[in-house]
């Protein structure tokens, strides 16, 4: 359910976000060997709220990992709120993350865990980064309990979980690989522990 009074808002974020995403989806091609497994089937935005949680490896994560699904999965999804380090949200880039559906980790107004309960019981889907930084694949970050927060606030959530893999350039003109992969959580996944959360996101990196 949606604020009338944030409506506009809403929709902003939505077609601003999906734009962001459609620029994603044209153009990494020619730099990256895109390589997708998408598995949400089911998921209801109508009927039970959304949190989406990943792993975190470069500043363009966010567009990517909605880049990879079809365009129909992409417009259903939206709007979505991304949790991000008030630090680079007060920035220069203010407006612009804003715009593609940031809000920042501390501050006035709606922030954190309340703005991440916030937005998924209004009509966006919350996305979280658990690690809090982006951290490469080999070596993991210790993550952070604000995704069992939220979960625990919005208990009938549908979780998403998310990994995503850049291959390491081995020259400047190089195309390696990006990789893809969602699942819906099912009931193995403990949501009362941030760790075994990832767990089952970077267990996702290693199906072939």
């Amino acid at each position: 359910m949606k604020h009338t009074k944030s409506l506009l808002a809403w929709q902003y974020i939505r077609f601003a976000g999906i734009l962001t995403v459609l620029v994603t989806k044209f153009l990494m091609p020619l730099f990256r060997k895109c390589e997708y497994d998408i598995s949400i089937d089911g998921v209801n935005k109508k009927t039970s709220p959304i949190i989406i949680v990943a792993n975190h490896q470069t500043l363009l994560d966010s567009p990517m990992v909605f880049a990879a699904m079809p365009i129909r999965k992409i417009w259903h999804l939206s709007p979505v709120k991304f949790m991000t380090y008030d630090v680079y949200y007060n920035s220069k880039y203010k407006p612009f993350l804003y715009s593609t559906g940031c809000y920042p980790t501390h501050g006035e107004g709606l922030t954190g865990v309340e703005g991440g309960v916030y937005y998924a019981e209004h009509g966006y889907s919350s996305f979280i980064y658990p690690e809090g930084r982006r951290t490469d694949p080999k070596k993991r970050g210790k993550a952070f309990p604000g995704v069992v927060r939220m979960l625990d606030r919005v208990p009938n959530a549908q979780l998403l979980l998310c990994f995503i893999d850049w291959e390491p350039r081995t020259s400047r003109f190089s195309r390696p690989k990006v990789r893809v992969i969602w699942r819906l959580a099912d009931e193995t996944v403990d949501r009362t522990d941030p760790e075994a959360i990832m767990n089952k996101i970077y267990a996702l990196g290693t199906v072939e």
